[in-house]
């Protein structure tokens, strides 16, 4: 089994299940650099036959406190060459893993997400969460939503760019990355963007059922299929990924100089 140790990460093997549960980010973890590092290791870990990701906390993932932003430290840790290396590789790294991994990945979406808790969700193979859930990406939120987001903004590249357009009908997709639509576990069930919203009751039974499914199927063909039916998701994030995340490094630098 591979080292699976990360500041940010919980994560447990059980029955070839990799149950990664992440934590609420801090000034001191950086969670792209920590699940992209993940998933390259669980790729080539032969214990390893299903990936769930989920929160460690009430929240699946979350983007940082509006607070957060506020800092003058902040602000200049944004620009440091090694924090620009580590966050945005390390969205590179998550999207193309989450999409080309030959291992079926379920988002276990047990409380709120948005920001990078929300580009996960949307990269993952099979999204089951709670009906009650509020799913956004707040990248644009400008202080709208509270205690997500900040006043400032910035361009959604932890791939919500690339991926929401994919799941939403263009008009909802630019109001989700535009004005950070909101929207509940429900409505996505509806528009057939997810796969199950259920009770909270519910979660840990649905989420089971779809594993031991899962395993009755050849690992290899298996495999091999998640490759196949990915070709358009990796193709859009071959156009569109690098855009989404060279735009938000321009909105970390133009917040630099106070614009």
């Amino acid at each position: 089994m591979a080292d699976y140790a990360f500041a940010s990460l919980v994560v447990a093997l059980a029955d070839a299940v990799l149950t990664v549960r992440m934590k609420a980010q801090t000034d001191d973890t950086n969670m792209h650099w920590d699940l992209a590092n993940l998933l390259e290791r669980a790729r080539g870990d032969a214990d390893v036959r299903v990936l769930v990701l989920t929160g460690a906390g009430e929240a699946f993932l979350t983007g940082r406190r509006r607070e957060h932003y506020a800092k003058a430290e902040t602000v200049q840790g944004r620009v440091e060459p090694r924090h620009l290396w580590e966050t945005f590789t390390g969205i590179l790294r998550i999207h193309e893993s989450l999409a080309g991994i030959e291992k079926p990945v379920i988002a276990r979406v047990n409380g709120a997400v948005s920001g990078l808790g929300a580009s996960i969700m949307f990269g993952s193979d099979l999204i089951v969460a709670r009906e009650d859930v509020v799913i956004v990406d707040s990248h644009l939120a400008a202080g709208e939503i509270e205690g997500w987001g900040a006043e400032w903004s910035m361009v959604p590249g932890d791939g919500g760019t690339a991926l929401i357009p994919l799941f939403l009908p263009p008009a909802l997709a630019k109001e989700a990355l535009l004005l950070a639509r909101s929207f509940t576990a429900r409505e996505l069930l509806a528009l057939g963007v997810i796969n199950y919203a259920v009770p909270a009751a519910q979660l840990d039974e649905t989420v089971a059922g779809l594993c031991a499914r899962l395993m009755k199927r050849s690992p290899y063909i298996l495999g091999w299929s998640k490759r196949a039916a990915n070709r358009a998701i990796a193709a859009q994030l071959a156009r569109a990924l690098d855009a989404g995340i060279g735009y938000e490094m321009t909105s970390f630098f133009m917040r630099h100089r106070g614009e």
